[in-house]
């Protein structure tokens, strides 16, 4: 029977060791340590698998410690693996009522640390143990008052996982009413741990499909706003006799807030406009396009520069919300050979 139980307990153990490492490197890496999220769940799963595997028999004899050294693992790694779980629920569920997660993980992991001192110092593995279930059942009380009471922050995707957690939750009570003596069975945390996880791995792939459909949505979005946005540039350029007028317009990004415009000032004078939104993406864009109705709008100076970006100035200044506009604007005269041109902020052409 023992053969059996360690037959099934030893993918558990180690799976979760390198995968747990694993995904906590990979995070860390990725994201630089801003997600504690997915390090968390990591940690858990290599604390989970080392727990296991102290428990085997076939671990014992592969690996040369003393036997008393892997009756320490066992209980440490249960005392952290709650410190790491509700980590890892306060970053995919929030903090829970009155912030419920995050004290737990707080208040668990002084008691960790306290529990693991408690065993060495006294000498005798799972010294706190009896203390450390009865916080478990507390902890566990709190989680089903949270998903009772509409508490945890999910989404629709998330549900399953919310089924997971339920699992995972009454076969903690199990197996602490089984070490506490209240029950004779067998370990039933290797199947929660695998149901939960499937829950989780089949959210994470729903949220995977969601974004792949949110960002194909926003790629549609961009196209549409970058036609919109060169529809607002000119088609067509002045007449410069005895000359040629040339524009390339290329824009750091798809849709942004460069602009330029021709402004005609009579049969021979033309204006330049040159404009540039701080920021980027659909919104600089849209103000881009406010630039443009604002130098429209004073067209009639078109011939005097210099008060043709004041009054711009007064068409824009309580609509930008903070943002800031830099522009630079040109009045040519071919025939005069002179090009009057006052800056607002631009970089001199």
């Amino acid at each position: 029977m023992r053969a059996s139980i360690e037959f099934l307990k030893l993918p558990f153990g180690a799976g979760g060791v390198p995968n747990g490492l694993g995904l906590m490197l990979l995070r860390e890496i990725v994201r630089g340590g801003r997600n504690r999220g997915e390090p968390a769940f990591g940690a858990g799963l290599f604390l989970f698998g080392l727990r296991t595997l102290s428990d085997l028999e076939s671990t014992r004899a592969l690996v040369p410690l003393s036997g008393m050294v892997w009756d320490y693992v066992g209980p440490i790694c249960l005392y952290f693996l709650t410190v790491t779980t509700f980590v890892f629920m306060e970053h995919y569920w929030g903090a829970g009522r009155f912030g419920s997660f995050r004290r737990i993980w707080q208040i668990q992991l002084a008691f960790a640390v306290g529990g693991t001192a408690t065993d060495i110092a006294s000498g005798t593995p799972g010294a706190a143990m009896d203390a450390y279930l009865l916080l478990v059942l507390v902890w566990t009380a709190v989680v089903l008052l949270n998903v009772a009471g509409g508490n945890i922050r999910s989404r629709p995707e998330d549900r399953i996982v919310v089924v997971g957690l339920v699992v995972i939750v009454l076969t903690v009570i199990h197996d602490s009413l089984v070490l506490l003596g209240a029950i004779w069975s067998v370990s039933l945390q290797p199947l929660g741990i695998l149901v939960f996880s499937g829950s989780l791995t089949y959210s994470l792939v729903l949220r995977s499909f969601g974004n792949e459909r949110r960002l194909a949505m926003i790629d549609v979005e961009l196209q549409t706003a970058r036609r919109f946005q060169q529809s607002l540039l000119p088609h067509g350029r002045p007449p410069v006799p005895e000359g040629a007028c040339a524009v390339r317009f290329r824009p750091m990004a798809a849709v942004g807030g460069d602009l330029y415009d021709f402004l005609p000032v009579d049969g021979r004078r033309f204006g330049i406009l040159v404009a540039d939104v701080s920021g980027h993406g659909i919104p600089a864009a849209l103000i881009a396009s406010m630039v443009k109705t604002a130098a429209a709008s004073q067209a009639r100076v078109a011939a005097r520069p210099a008060e043709l970006l004041a009054g711009m100035n007064r068409h824009l200044y309580r609509q930008l919300d903070g943002n800031l506009v830099t522009a630079v604007y040109a009045c040519v005269d071919p025939d005069a050979r002179r090009v009057t041109q006052p800056n607002a902020g631009n970089t001199r052409p």
